[in-house]
């Protein structure tokens, strides 16, 4: 290959030769010329004569090499061009080539450094399936059965909530199809709505992101503020329960609270048919499970009722910060005197250990609170 150094010591050989024949050549011609003249000096003819043959063939053997070193000259000088064109016209694209071929290779680096950064900054237990469509992806939520992500859809740059399976097993993805089921099915205020379920290029499900949840507040709460969130829950439970669908998880994890402070119902996970036993999918948080969901002699059983329990204690952990469920595993003994008597009442029915005496449906519960809401709750 002809390197620059090359090229160099190449024209600098021809410009030497160019520069000889151009000093030499005019040289040549005038010593030429100068033999015609003292040719036509020497031979001028005596008393009329013609010329002597022998002068007359020297003039003329000088003009014939005339033609000759000229036409070397264009034709070393023709043979420069070639060479020159060969050099700088026929090997550029060669170099050309090696630069593009260059610039792709930095390209390709720098695309293959830009891909391994992109996944460098998506979470272990995101699925790289998905890395194409979601942008910014942070774990937010994490349980036995799934991991919920909080992403930007690229194309529309909304901000979302994305669950995945925790595991790719047969009961681990029977179970999410289950709460996809459950969970699609439901549309109201008081629910985390769902935006797009898709099973490839991996199963997931796509939900309206709302940024905290009752563990983010801080307990105790005033009255009010207990009720409200209680108000909410249970009129998501009511249009849930309508439609033959219970929770049977509701726990403060369970509950979000959008920027306008209303609560959300979310993770279906456990949820079921009304009035069906376990179907052999059992989940329940301990601080706020049913006693008919620990029995071992019923077996794991949840009806409307376990929603109402669930509710009651969710009320209870909100006014006081903590439940009595930490200290006995086998029903629910209110531990301290509740301060205000129009929630106690409220809340002792919900948490009866014999389900038959709780309130039958989410509805009366939510007529019970709404009565007392706007009276003074401390006496």
């Amino acid at each position: 290959m002809i390197t620059d150094a090359h090229k160099k010591t190449i024209l600098i050989i021809i410009s030497a030769i160019f520069l000889i024949l151009a000093t030499t050549a005019p040289a040549m011609a005038g010593f030429g010329n100068q033999g015609q003249s003292d040719n036509g000096q020497r031979n001028i003819p005596a008393h009329g004569t013609d010329n002597a043959p022998g002068n007359s063939g020297q003039g003329q053997g000088t003009q014939t090499a005339l033609p000759v070193i000229y036409g070397l000259f264009i034709a070393l000088i023709v043979l420069v061009a070639i060479i020159l064109y060969i050099i700088f016209v026929r090997l550029r694209p060669r170099k050309k080539y090696g630069e593009e071929n260059k610039k792709q290779k930095s390209l390709y680096e720098y695309g293959k450094t830009t891909v391994l950064e992109e996944n460098k900054n998506m979470p272990p237990n995101f699925p790289p399936e998905l890395k194409n469509r979601y942008s910014d992806v942070e774990l937010i939520g994490k349980g036995g059965l799934s991991f919920v992500f909080q992403a930007k859809i690229k194309d529309t740059e909304e901000i979302v909530a994305v669950k995945i399976p925790a595991l790719k097993d047969e009961k681990s993805g029977r179970i999410f199809l289950q709460e996809i089921k459950i969970w699609e099915g439901l549309s109201h205020p008081n629910i985390v709505s769902i935006k797009s379920v898709n099973v490839f290029p991996v199963p997931y499900v796509e939900m309206e992101y709302v940024p905290d949840s009752l563990n983010d507040l801080h307990v105790p709460v005033k009255p009010d503020i207990a009720l409200h969130i209680a108000a909410g829950i249970l009129r998501g439970l009511s249009y849930a329960h309508s439609k033959g669908i219970i929770h049977c998880d509701i726990k403060p994890g369970n509950i979000l609270i959008d920027s306008d402070f209303i609560p959300k119902i979310a993770d279906w996970g456990v949820g079921r048919d009304l009035g069906r036993k376990s179907s052999g999918i059992s989940g329940y948080t301990p601080a706020f499970a049913a006693p008919e969901q620990m029995s071992s002699v019923t077996g794991e059983v949840c009806t409307v009722r376990t929603d109402i329990y669930q509710t009651g204690m969710l009320i209870y952990w909100m006014l006081f910060g903590n439940t009595s469920f930490e200290e006995e595993m086998s029903g629910i003994e209110t531990s301290g005197d509740i301060k205000y008597p129009l929630i106690n009442r409220i809340v002792m029915k919900c948490i009866q250990k014999n389900p038959e005496k709780r309130y039958a449906t989410a509805e009366e519960l939510l007529e019970e609170i709404l009565s007392i809401s706007g009276s003074t709750v401390t006496g």
